[in-house]
């Protein structure tokens, strides 16, 4: 910084400071044994409250300092796996007799999904399916048994589920 001196990494003492400080230091002048014991003690008042002074900016107040509380870290899967991700709709003509009832017997929902492979109410996400990066889901009901390794993710209208299509992406098992 122009015009301080670093006393510390992080602060510094600005320059008028330490130049009055100096100009006191100069003035008081002249030999110890010429001094009279006033003058004697006020150097040394003087020196020990610039010593204070200093301590104060270069470490701060003695104030115990409370630390913020640190975010959780965000769970890790306990497994990734390479899986065909495939969308469903609730119409009759591609579902059971309830179509918006699932095996768990749930009703349908954006956040359940279809998996043979994990246990009902298994936590998955996947990370690299754009527009459901951050998106957890649960495992909540079943697809025909032919298909092990593959997810089926619900979507309101058969629309949605004809444009997500079929994707070969990363399953994040929690």
């Amino acid at each position: 910084m122009i015009g301080d001196i670093p006393i510390a990494s992080s602060t510094s003492l600005p320059l008028s400071l330490f130049f009055s400080f100096l100009m006191q230091l100069s003035s008081i002048g002249g030999s110890e044994t010429n001094k009279p014991e006033t003058q004697k003690v006020s150097e040394v008042s003087l020196i020990q409250e610039y010593r204070e002074a200093v301590d104060l900016i270069s470490y701060g107040p003695a104030i115990p300092v409370t630390p913020l509380p640190k975010e959780p870290e965000p769970p890790q899967p306990k497994q990734l796996l390479r899986v065909w991700a495939t969308a469903y709709c609730s119409h009759p003509a591609y579902t059971d007799s309830s179509p918006f009832i699932t095996a768990s017997g749930q009703h349908v929902a954006p956040e359940i999904i279809a998996a043979n492979f994990l246990r009902f109410n298994t936590e998955v996400a996947f990370p690299e399916l754009r527009g459901f990066e951050k998106k957890k889901f649960i495992v909540g009901d079943r697809m025909n048994p032919r298909f092990w390794h593959a997810v089926d993710l619900w979507f309101p209208t058969c629309n949605e589920a004809r444009q997500f299509g079929r994707k070969a992406t990363t399953v994040a098992i929690y």
